[in-house]
């Protein structure tokens, strides 16, 4: 008869998981197994965890979720929170006879679309109500205090994001807008919006991958490290926000597209 073997114990698989990396802790089950296994090492002094509780399932894991987050972004963009460009006129059609940008109206572009849109908060607190949802980062804990330190941290991303793609978009002669597909049928213009989310257009009305755009996402990301946690590392957790930015960017994107239509849904009066 063969010994049983012994099961290792829960406080020894904590300390495991506190050694790995973010990514491969959410291949292991994500926060929520930290959070688990964290009341298991709390006593342990050295633990980043040994102040966080675990989520009530009465509380925000209650079957909301990533996804359901960012279509509450968007539908609180649709609502009227849409940037500047999809309030005040219709975003110019990639097809139509193009004119570049002047000086002037890069910098309008850059101010009203960013720290004078309804929709960069809008998507901030979005972004933070996700953020809070999977304790990310866990150390910051939750409440409204955590809430609001996460929304600062994302209007941060943002704003860091939006100054190196508009900076990057006017030192190569790129156009920091969307231009919006000028065609018909829902399954072409969101394709359109997709694919406007990597490239543009230069001075010369030629079609360019969109590098300002992807700086300013990954660049944005990598340096909200600086701010958060010293275990999170530019080149894993950054990249990893960048990802979640151009996320939003492609989210941003389709209201741009369809913003006409969802502002008359939106404010259609019964």
């Amino acid at each position: 008869m063969k010994p049983d073997t012994p099961k290792p114990s829960k406080q020894l698989v904590a300390t495991i998981l506190l050694k790995i990396s973010p990514a491969q802790r959410s291949l292991a089950g994500g926060s929520r197994l930290e959070f688990l296994l964290a009341g298991q090492s709390r006593t342990a002094a050295s633990s980043p965890f040994r102040n966080c509780r675990p989520p009530s399932l009465s509380g925000c894991y209650l079957g909301v979720g990533r996804a359901s987050l960012a279509l509450c972004g968007l539908l609180l963009a649709g609502a009227g929170c849409w940037p500047a460009s999809a309030q005040t006129g219709v975003p110019p059609a990639a097809s139509d006879s193009y004119t570049p940008l002047s000086s002037s109206e890069r910098w309008r572009e850059y101010r009203d679309d960013t720290w004078l849109s309804p929709g960069f908060y809008a998507f901030a607190l979005a972004a933070a109500a996700d953020s809070q949802s999977v304790w990310d980062p866990p150390e910051w804990g939750q409440g409204a205090a955590a809430y609001a330190r996460r929304s600062a941290s994302w209007l941060g991303v943002f704003g860091v994001e939006e100054t190196i793609h508009h900076g990057g978009a006017a030192a190569l002669g790129y156009d920091p807008r969307y231009l919006r597909c000028g065609c018909k049928g829902f399954f072409r213009r969101s394709g359109h919006a997709i694919k406007w989310s990597f490239v543009t257009k230069n001075t010369a009305g030629q079609t360019r991958l969109d590098l300002p755009v992807l700086a300013g996402a990954y660049g944005g990301g990598m340096l909200s490290t600086y701010w958060y946690p010293s275990r999170y590392q530019p080149l894993k957790d950054g990249v990893r926000v960048g990802h979640q930015e151009m996320g939003f960017v492609v989210g941003l994107n389709l209201i741009n597209e369809f913003g006409p239509e969802l502002k008359r849904v939106f404010t259609r009066r019964p």
